[in-house]
């Protein structure tokens, strides 16, 4: 069954991994993550525009390089992303209070 798309609706997602030691990233962990994010992404039909890496960097606080580039590449792009994936909500962060961001001004 092909499902039909509104010329409006948004199809697209960004990737976010996130490892806290640079013994895990060389573990692939990496690889593995973003592997099961691609693949939750394809079953969802949404088409991949970047992956976001932070390798060796604690969930405890949003200072991390690649994170701000996700939220900046997300405000940019807020007209074609549905979603960012990640493949736990650890990996997006440590702290239900440092998760929640608002990507668009008020």
């Amino acid at each position: 069954m092909t499902r039909l798309i509104k010329p409006n609706e948004k199809t697209s997602c960004a990737i976010y991994l996130r490892v806290s030691s640079a013994e895990q990233a060389d573990e692939q962990n990496l690889d593995a993550q973003e592997k099961h994010c691609r693949e939750y992404a394809k079953q969802k039909s949404l088409n991949v525009l970047q992956v976001f890496v932070d390798g060796g960097k604690t969930g405890r606080n949003v200072n991390r390089e690649a994170f701000k580039s996700l939220l900046t590449f997300c405000r940019q792009n807020k007209h074609k992303l549905r979603a960012v994936v990640c493949y736990d909500v650890s990996r997006w962060a440590r702290s239900v209070l440092a998760g929640p961001l608002r990507l668009t001004p008020r």
